[in-house]
């Protein structure tokens, strides 16, 4: 990469470097890591970096993708503001959305309205507000989504047809994208012109929270079934987000967030080839949902080695040509986790660094949380600031002038490829012995849980310091009042729920219900041979089944319980 003059003249300035080092800190160790554990020199020259190849490093737009996707990234469009809302009974989620709308909330690739909404947790895990299971969690952290009733309130005058709507359904992902498909066309909408994204993410509980989930032998099938409908039906639907933003908030360093990532990928791109689905075909609406960490430039290098090693697997081994395949989008900017319920104010400022290491690194979508989010959820007021903070990133610092201004930089190369290198060895380690067993194991929860251990004992030694916490700390109490949902949330929900099961053709339903229940189990027994799921969860929907309730019947024949 550099001429042998450079690489002299590097090599003179490091001998004068290191008499200087030695005459003022002679004494001084210099021992640092980043916060993955890699060796860190105290400044990178281009000797450091004089054996990478120029073309795994390029320039934006151009194989394998390291400096950006497109030639130009952030100059004629912004990221996306991508953030989540949800809370209380779906008027209330829309009353939120509505506001933030109104005050710049951006769209997907600077298109329409982008929705990305959250789901309580007994939704997202495919329980109805009546199930005994969802008592005391019903609108806490998100909204109840089980009826077309619950879907047309919250979308009901909105143009859906020319939005992008993420949906966090989590493990009741497929009967949830029926509810929006059968919604959409009660308004006249073929599912083939709906633009939004499945998150998929029917492994992400059990995998990053240790809940319980479908059998682990199922879970692959099930996402294909969902990827195996949209590649067919749904051409503007992404399919899944590779959440590796899980593994992050679990304790995953930068190279294990790539490594797991990918290792579920490749998995399921082998899955989706059994299904008989040509890997150009579905892989373009894959996404990828990162966690920002405690590192400011290794986050930055992660979005780069991420979107290279994503580029090259997809090329070598899957044999791609699209160039859509071989383009991460990749969706992140910030990480509840590292916010402290100490000082909350101070959380502005780190999340304001998180996203600005996402912006440098070239993401293509941006959630800035809340600083309020360790005290409950986010205020209106809070949740404003959370985008005022991209608003003045893009408009304010120029800093969207230059695609990866940080490209050629000695160091972020060096450690772009330093996270490669590290996370190609853990990829090969897995699939020695396979995604799926590596999930049953437990081996992603030991190496997070590792990782979590050490890190507090660093804090407890004060090795690590997190300002108002084990350092500077003021002692006094939040002055900020905590967001409440309101208590009636709850009972109006339930109340909802069933008076919807009451109301519908009970013959229909039943009916129905049966017919999903043989669709499942030939699924289960045939698969890939077998009749496909989503048609039969549609048909449910139209005969008014909940979430829930079709939630259930899965559940019955897939199985249901712990990996590990």
């Amino acid at each position: 990469m550099y001429t042998d003059k450079t690489l002299e003249s590097d090599g003179e300035l490091h001998k004068r470097w290191n008499e200087q080092r030695r005459k003022r800190y002679a004494d001084q160790e210099f021992k640092f890591t980043t916060a993955s554990g890699i060796p860190l020199k105290p400044f990178y020259s281009p000797q450091d970096i004089q054996d990478l190849n120029w073309d795994d490093i390029g320039v934006p737009g151009e194989y394998p993708y390291t400096r950006g996707n497109f030639p130009l990234e952030y100059q004629f469009k912004s990221w996306d503001n991508a953030q989540p809302q949800g809370y209380g009974l779906p008027e209330n989620a829309r009353q939120r959305f509505d506001f933030l709308r109104k005050e710049g909330l951006g769209g997907y690739f600077g298109g329409g309205a982008f929705w990305l909404l959250e789901l309580d947790q007994p939704s997202q895990c495919g329980y109805d507000p009546d199930h005994p299971v969802a008592r005391g969690s019903v609108g806490r952290c998100g909204i109840p989504g089980s009826t077309l009733e619950d879907y047309d309130l919250l979308f009901h005058d909105l143009p859906i047809d020319k939005m992008f709507v993420e949906v966090h359904d989590a493990e009741a992902c497929l009967p949830g994208l029926a509810l929006y498909i059968v919604y959409a066309e009660s308004r006249g909408i073929p599912q083939a012109n709906l633009a939004g994204q499945s998150s998929n993410w029917i492994y992400r509980q059990a995998m990053c929270h240790d809940n319980p989930t479908f059998a682990t032998e199922h879970v692959l099938k099930l996402m294909t079934e969902l990827i195996r409908h949209c590649t067919r039906n749904m051409p503007r639907w992404k399919t899944i987000s590779i959440n590796t933003h899980g593994w992050g908030e679990m304790g995953a360093n930068a190279f294990q967030r790539i490594a797991f990532g990918m290792a579920l990928h490749t998995a399921l791109v082998e899955e989706c080839k059994r299904a008989g689905l040509k890997p150009d075909d579905f892989i373009p609406r894959f996404i990828a949902s990162g966690w920002p960490g405690r590192d400011f430039f290794e986050n930055i290098a992660e979005l780069r080695a991420f979107r290279r090693l994503w580029a090259k697997i997809n090329h070598e081994r899957f044999g791609c040509q699209n160039p859509h395949s071989l383009q991460l989008r990749y969706f992140t900017g910030g990480s509840g986790s590292v916010l402290t319920a100490q000082e909350p104010l101070n959380n502005i400022i780190r999340l304001t660094l998180q996203t600005l290491s996402s912006i440098l690194g070239g993401a293509s979508s941006l959630y800035t949380p809340s600083y309020d989010e360790p005290l409950g959820l986010p205020t209106e007021e809070a949740a404003l600031i959370a985008l005022r903070t991209q608003q003045i990133l893009y408009h304010e610092t120029n800093i969207p002038k230059v695609s990866d201004p940080l490209g050629g930089s000695c160091y972020v190369e060096w450690l772009t490829h330093q996270l490669e290198v590290e996370a190609t060895k853990l990829l090969e380690q897995i699939e020695s012995v396979g995604f799926l067993k590596c999930w049953q194991n437990g081996f992603f929860k030991q190496e997070c849980e590792r990782n979590v251990y050490e890190w507090g004992q660093k804090l407890e030694r004060g090795e690590q310091i997190v300002v108002g916490v084990n350092k500077f700390a003021s002692g006094q109490k939040p002055q900020i009042r905590a967001f409440k949902v309101d208590p009636s949330v709850e009972t109006i929900a339930i109340e909802r729920v069933q008076r919807y099961k009451a109301q519908r053709d009970q013959t229909r339903f039943q009916s129905a219900m049966e017919n999903l229940r043989q669709v499942a189990n030939g699924v289960k027994d045939k698969w890939p041979d077998s009749p496909e799921l989503m048609p039969a969860l549609i048909n449910a929907v139209k005969a008014h089944a909940t979430k829930g309730e079709m939630m259930d019947v899965l559940r019955g024949v897939f199985g249901w319980g712990y990996a590990h």
